[in-house]
């Protein structure tokens, strides 16, 4: 396949997932400027969304390249929460003062609660 024939289809791609996204990325900046119209707001960020569109379907065409099969199929599918509680360091070695204080007191009236 000829250098101008890879263009040629990565363009095509790029055009169809840019319209893709552009037709949902308008859809929600359509009913963005409806709700601000009612209260006589002027929205101007159409040109954002363009921009955005394109980039996001860049994005994505890049990742369709990107190989993350070995590494999702070494991940869990399924994560044990008292295996991950064992594994963890207690909460006062990684957390601030003001973090266990919170919690603390956020158990204490849980449990004033529950009784």
């Amino acid at each position: 396949m000829s250098l101008k024939q890879k263009l040629k289809d990565e363009m095509k791609a790029i055009g169809l997932a840019a319209l893709y996204f552009g037709c949902w990325i308008g859809a929600l900046l359509l009913l963005k400027s409806l709700i601000l119209a009612e209260h006589k707001i002027a929205f101007h960020g159409w040109s954002a969304a363009v921009v955005g569109a394109l980039v996001l379907s860049k994005v994505v065409l890049v990742l369709e390249h990107v190989s993350l099969g070995a590494w999702v199929r070494a991940r869990p599918a399924w994560v044990d929460n008292e295996r991950v509680q064992t594994d963890r360091q207690p909460e006062s070695a990684n957390t601030s003062g003001i973090a266990r204080l919170v919690t603390s007191i956020t158990k204490e009236r849980f449990d004033q609660q529950v009784d």
